[in-house]
């Protein structure tokens, strides 16, 4: 087996476990960003970032008033053939936009991600809806109008459907023969009619969990385990990014890119003496980056947990249960988070956002906590100087989570379906408290805004 392809094998664990059985932990000692480049900073601090991240197929409602489906993305071909989970439209974010807008402007966030929906925009080759497209425009200059900055994203994980190939996974999506020539077309429209009102884009979400997911099934229409397979798929996600980012900067030149990678915070195990486990934890971490640097202003980090570098992986079960994981027993360890804004940092010396950062908690118990201890991390960074950007919180509302349907809630706010109202939980009332507060702030006694809940440690459970 080549080194890709035990990368992908590898790379399974955070779906698949919360721990190892054998973790080793080693104090981590924060170092001055000073000792990296102190000309990669700014000289003055900007204004840090408050945000929300969320996704247009995890969201957007799709039906007509006849019951007809207005699009349909390789995920419903996919679910009809009872392989994945299909959504529905009770979240409702494409028709209720100015409802979720009402809910940002309760948190106070000054950023908002949201994304752009190639099949809806695109629904047949060539055929492009200008109503779509115009409905995300307003999105953005909606946004714009209440302050709020837009950061879009092309591309999270579904394609439209006429690119997806239930039989041949060599034709399906990034691998399709129009794949390429269409998503440069499509980037180039929607580029060119957010332009006005958008700076910040980020053309793919998450190209390095996307690769591992296709590898393990998690995503459909993929060769399970198959190196040239994987091997082709991962140059294509490194030769659509370059491509849209550099389309993206054909039409607004002052636009900023933004990478956003999924991240785990690798622990060793001792039963991986040598660390090859481990390592290759790390390249999944860093490949697909490597390789687009060079086209990234902003370097975005989705960061949820932790999970061990371990050969006996499949030995742990998923729903681990405890006061330290979440519902889907993934470990929750802030600490690792700063780790991986230092060590993003050492090695890009590009500013960093944390694009997503979340738990699956149905009771909201965990997740001020969760929040606050996360917060903590982000600030010691901070304070050692590193450029970290902003935060933005995963997810706005409980949504459609992909292999899990709706079983898992990751939202600040519940929908309340009689009414089509956003409800805040706990944890909204409490994310606005630390945006009002500006929590980064260097006056701020962050000990004072700790929530009644006990923030998460690194015990494992």
């Amino acid at each position: 087996m080549t080194k890709r392809f035990c990368q992908r094998l590898f790379a399974t664990i955070p779906f698949f476990c919360a721990c190892g059985p054998a973790e080793q932990t080693a104090p981590f000692i924060l170092l001055p960003a000073g000792e990296i480049d102190a000309a990669t900073r700014p000289a003055e601090p900007p204004p840090f970032w408050w945000g929300v991240s969320t996704a247009s197929f995890q969201t957007e409602d799709r039906l007509l008033p006849s019951g007809e489906p207005s699009f349909r993305a390789d995920w419903d071909l996919f679910g009809e053939l009872g392989q994945v989970r299909e959504p529905d439209d009770r979240v409702g974010s494409y028709t209720n936009f100015e409802r979720d807008l009402a809910a940002l402007k309760y948190l106070g966030v000054t950023h908002y991600r949201f994304g752009v929906e190639w099949a809806r925009v695109e629904p047949e080759p060539g055929v492009f809806d200008q109503s779509a497209i115009d409905h995300y425009v307003n999105v953005a200059r909606r946004l714009k109008e209440e302050g709020i900055e837009p950061l879009v994203c092309f591309w999270h994980f579904s394609f439209p459907q006429w690119i997806g190939d239930a039989n041949n996974p060599d034709q399906h999506g990034w691998l399709h023969p129009y794949a390429a020539d269409a998503w440069g077309e499509y980037v180039k429209v929607m580029a060119r009619a957010l332009a006005p009102y958008v700076e910040l884009f980020a053309p793919m979400n998450e190209p390095n969990a996307y690769a591992f997911g296709m590898n393990i099934g998690f995503f459909p229409g993929a060769r399970r385990f198959n190196d040239a397979y994987y091997q082709k798929l991962d140059d294509k996600l490194i030769e659509t990014f370059l491509q849209a980012a550099a389309i993206i900067r054909s039409v607004r030149a002052d636009a900023k890119i933004i990478s956003i990678q999924a991240i785990t915070a690798w622990r060793r195990d001792s039963f991986d003496p040598f660390g090859a486990l481990y390592n290759l934890g790390l390249d999944h971490n860093y490949s697909h980056l490597d390789a687009v640097i060079s086209a990234v202003d902003y370097v975005g980090i989705n960061y949820y947990q932790r999970a061990v570098a371990s050969p006996l992986f499949f030995l742990s079960i998923l729903n681990t249960s405890g006061e330290n994981v979440s519902d889907l027993g993934w470990v929750i360890d802030p600490e690792g988070l700063e780790v991986q804004i230092v060590e993003f940092s050492r090695r890009y010396k590009k500013p960093i956002i944390i694009t997503e950062n979340g738990l699956a908690d149905r009771s909201d118990r965990k997740r001020p906590g969760y929040i606050y201890s996360h917060m903590l991390a982000v600030r010691k960074t901070l304070e050692a100087d590193y450029d970290v950007r902003g935060y933005f919180h995963w997810t706005l509302t409980d949504s459609f989570e992909w292999l899990f349907g709706y079983d898992h809630q990751f939202g600040l706010f519940r929908l309340d379906t009689a009414s089509n109202t956003l409800v805040p939980k706990a944890s909204a009332d409490y994310y606005r408290s630390l945006i009002a507060a500006r929590f980064m702030d260097s006056d701020v006694d962050v000990a004072s805004m700790a929530p009644d809940a006990k923030p998460a440690t690194n015990d494992l459970p």
